[in-house]
């Protein structure tokens, strides 16, 4: 048996397709993220960020790396349906998976552990620490899960959500510009090379077997963070959400590199090349290694950019991670081309 997802769309399922991105979605896609070989240097200078952060927190990490290994799958309740209608929050979506983990939490996770030999999907130790919450019951998991992924939200991927949502809504103008224009037959088949599609029946690579005969609905969200595999989750009696790597997702990583003249005339060329690097939280240190300056003088700029309103910035240990407000980065997209 050839191992993958099958998906029979019909009609209705066609002409209920949406798109929607999720903050909870992407946070869980970055822990995968971080156990991926990144190929550009802001990917790797944000997994250093992340890795240093959950480094700090043993207890979490373990949770969280149980919960969302590199690979392998995921217990349903941690990404649940989302709210129609409702641009999406994190904190609202934090609490609404609590809400539908009742009575099914400890299940989902039951099911991970155990596996399903018979569709090619393996079973997972479980750490003790992990083992531990679960003899403690499912709420107490739920609890410590949500926890989790708030500290790591907050420390690790809210200072570049911003980064992050543009690359999302950039997909999905992407995706309706390709249907309105090809139709969404051409679109279906396009989201990604593990996906085909031949107008009825849409056949996704997978590492285990699973059959869907009849999807009424499909729900496509785009992932920046997940770069390398699509996700299927249920969404509703007979609805599908897919998650898909975003398209043209590099030029968030790289430094800007387009001219910032106008940009440097107001805050001088140093303040302005720093300013344009930060897209990605970075040290003092690591900023002045890149620019070839001391840090002194990186330290010094920092402090104006940061007074300004132009730069956040976030203690891990005894690091001081610097990163662009949204204010900063609307002012570099603004620049003329």
């Amino acid at each position: 048996m050839d191992l993958m997802f099958r998906l029979g769309l019909g009609d209705h399922a066609i002409r209920n397709l949406r798109f929607w991105y999720s903050p909870l979605t992407e946070a869980l896609a970055s822990l995968r993220f971080l156990g991926e070989a990144a190929g550009l240097p802001g990917q790797r200078h944000w997994q250093r960020f992340a890795l240093a952060e959950l480094h700090g927190r043993p207890a979490d990490a373990q949770l969280l790396r149980f919960l969302v290994p590199p690979t392998g799958a995921t217990p349903a309740f941690l990404d649940p349906p989302p709210i129609d209608g409702v641009e999406a929050h994190f904190a609202d979506e934090l609490d609404r998976m609590i809400e539908c983990a009742v009575g099914r939490a400890a299940g989902d996770v039951a099911l991970v552990i155990e596996g399903n030999p018979a569709v090619g999907m393996p079973g997972r130790r479980v750490p003790p620490s992990v083992r531990a919450l679960l003899d403690r019951g499912e709420d107490v998991l739920v609890q410590a899960t949500a926890a989790a992924l708030h500290r790591y939200w907050q420390a690790a991927v809210r200072p570049v959500w911003r980064t992050v949502r543009d690359g999302l809504e950039r997909d999905l103008d992407q995706r309706a510009r390709r249907t309105v224009r090809h139709g969404s037959d051409d679109m279906l088949a396009t989201l990604h090379h593990t996906v085909a599609f031949d107008g009825w029946t849409m056949l996704i690579d997978k590492p285990y077997h699973e059959d869907f005969p009849t999807v009424d609905g499909l729900l496509l969200t785009p992932s920046v963070f997940g770069t390398a595999r699509t996700g299927l989750t249920r969404h509703g009696e007979r609805g599908l959400r897919l998650t898909y790597p975003a398209g043209d997702t590099a030029r968030l990583w790289r430094p800007v590199e387009r001219p910032i003249h106008a940009l440097a005339d107001l805050l001088g060329a140093t303040r302005a090349a720093l300013l344009a690097d930060l897209a990605v939280p970075a040290t003092t240190s690591a900023l002045a290694q890149r620019h070839h300056l001391s840090p002194a003088t990186v330290s010094h700029h920092l402090g104006v950019l940061l007074r300004s309103g132009l730069l956040s910035r976030h203690r891990q240990g005894r690091d001081v991670y610097y990163v662009r407000t949204s204010w900063a980065s609307r002012l570099i997209r603004a620049q003329p081309s």
